[in-house]
């Protein structure tokens, strides 16, 4: 179809919807006992998940996941 110009009118993109199997958990706390980390069991670290993000794996094949802040300052995936 054809504007008053001469020029062509541009259709807007139909978006395709991506189902995606996991929930929006970012902004949630979480919890992970020491021994995660070769340390005392009995101390448990909260965190605060900041993003979604994917990173490389122990295989170097990519991972989905998430980006997990800890209360001790640390940024782990």
């Amino acid at each position: 179809m054809k504007n008053k110009c001469g020029r062509k009118r541009s259709r807007k993109s139909k978006k395709k919807k991506i189902d995606d199997d996991r929930q929006n958990i970012v902004k949630r706390k979480v919890q992970m006992d020491g021994s995660v980390w070769h340390e005392d069991p009995n101390i448990i670290y909260t965190g605060i998940i900041i993003r979604r993000e994917k990173y490389r794996g122990r295989k170097r094949e990519l991972v989905d996941g998430y980006l997990v802040r800890w209360c001790d300052g640390n940024r782990e995936n």
